[in-house]
């Protein structure tokens, strides 16, 4: 009996242990992986709606759009924090930040130039404004690629952790 207490006892604490790894694990892909893969994905679509608007309201001649627009981008900022508060994130969303803030000036400006609401080269902005651009969706496409791996590994970690639990139980109950 003292042996039989000692292999339960033995494999309720090893139990615990890898249960309490799931959970840290289930913890990290709640407060982490996902929010960061969301606001991931939606500042890829934020993005590319402040360009097509600003593509939209130079085609159509439309000057008061540009209101509606950095509206857009305040929300896209808004998102830009959002980010960089997420634990781990602090890097990632300075830089979309600073790489929006390189795009969406030349955009801007380009928008304004088109619609003859300020003097300037469109071609100079335009170029500023692509290579930005470029450079933006590279990185944002880097961080939704990275955040679907580490939200999948979350997941995968924490499956494996709850087997290891019920592997555990099993084994101290057969050894009981």
């Amino acid at each position: 009996p003292v042996i039989s207490a000692i292999i339960f006892g033995l494999g309720a604490g090893a139990s615990a242990v890898i249960a309490n790894g799931a959970l840290d694990s289930i913890t990290t892909t709640e407060q982490v992986d996902y929010p960061v893969l969301d606001t991931a994905k939606a500042l890829t679509l934020d993005v590319a709606a402040v360009g097509d608007a600003l593509t939209d309201a130079v085609t159509e001649g439309d000057k008061a759009r540009l209101d509606q627009i950095g509206e857009q981008a305040v929300k896209v900022r808004a998102r830009l924090d959002a980010l960089a508060k997420i634990p781990g994130q602090q890097a990632t969303g300075a830089r979309l930040t600073r790489e929006f803030d390189d795009y969406y000036a030349p955009a801007l400006s380009s928008a304004r130039i088109m619609l003859e609401m300020e003097q300037g080269d469109p071609q100079a902005t335009v170029g500023k404004m692509q290579a930005a651009l470029a450079s933006l969706n590279a990185d944002l496409d880097k961080t939704v690629d990275g955040a679907q791996r580490q939200f999948t590994a979350g997941i995968a970690a924490s499956q494996d952790s709850v087997r290891n639990t019920l592997v555990a139980m099993i084994a101290s109950a057969l050894a009981v």
